[in-house]
């Protein structure tokens, strides 16, 4: 019950490249859970380096609504 679907978030990301160092940046995030029985899916595209700010609030308390995260 603890690990119920209503209580996970699933969470993707795509990268300009995961080498290391500077300038490595998250550019989508998609989230996928359950609400009212039914699934939502969110796809956020970073359209621009200024809106990574607000992109990552987004995600944040998306997540922050979830304690699994998968």
């Amino acid at each position: 019950e603890g690990a119920a679907l209503s209580r996970q978030i699933f969470l993707d990301t795509e990268t300009t490249g995961l080498s290391g160092g500077a300038g490595t940046v998250v550019f989508a995030y998609g989230l996928g859970f359950l609400r009212g029985g039914e699934l939502v899916v969110e796809q956020l595209f970073l359209r621009d380096f200024g809106e990574e700010p607000a992109m990552l609030h987004h995600v944040a308390a998306r997540l922050a609504e979830f304690p699994l995260i998968l």
